[in-house]
């Protein structure tokens, strides 16, 4: 798939900021595609960043061109819509989330980047506070990446050499080993997997 380029294009509102006095106005989000439903002449997509998420719809009959693009999206894409904000009818208002009242008709997509799937999404918070479970789902150092700025996590180290010990080394069949370092209250504090690079979870 041939991506798209931002080239000079500024976001207009985060995706979890509108609402229905913004109906009527144009808007430019950016964020993770979280969610495609295809439903034909329809495409509704939830575009995420870490304020929320926004629903945007693809319609086949005004534009088929930009409905046949939205079909190739996938979770966790990064894109840049622009669009007008409408306000939902009553029957299909999502109370769920702040952003329910409205949805944004998108007059142009940009795909700026790919994703494969990923370990776990973002709010799986089983898998966060379950330390065992983040190797198991062979989570990378990446993985943890996302997850921490999806979740406002500000605060992290790049990843590191070290030199694994004996404390509690696990290795696996495929032959890729994980070490999980305890720090002085015994807490976890770093996770190597494989070739010894290390992600920082707690500080």
């Amino acid at each position: 798939m041939a991506l798209d380029l931002l080239g000079d294009l500024r976001r207009t509102h985060r995706c979890g900021e509108l609402r229905a006095s913004h109906a009527g106005a144009r808007a430019v989000l950016m964020g993770w595609v979280n969610r495609r439903r295809d439903l034909g002449h329809l495409i509704f997509v939830d575009v995420r960043d870490r304020s929320g998420v926004t629903q945007v719809v693809f319609n086949k009959d005004a534009n088929a061109a930009l409905h046949a693009k939205a079909g190739d999206l996938r979770s966790e894409y990064v894109v840049a819509v622009i669009g007008t904000v409408k306000q939902r009818d009553a029957a299909t208002v999502n109370r769920n989330i702040p952003t329910g009242e409205i949805e944004l008709v998108a007059e142009e997509l940009r795909i700026l980047n790919e994703s494969r799937t990923p370990p776990f999404l973002p709010g799986d918070t089983t898998l966060a506070n379950d330390y065992a479970g983040m190797t198991e789902a062979g989570t990378t150092a990446r993985g943890l990446y996302r997850w921490m700025y999806c979740h406002t996590v500000l605060g992290w180290r790049v990843p590191t050499l070290v030199k694994s010990g004996p404390v509690r080394s696990e290795p696996r069949s495929s032959g890729v080993w994980y070490a999980k370092s305890p720090g002085a209250d015994g807490r976890p504090k770093t996770l190597s997997c494989g070739n010894g690079r290390t992600c920082c979870v707690w500080q």
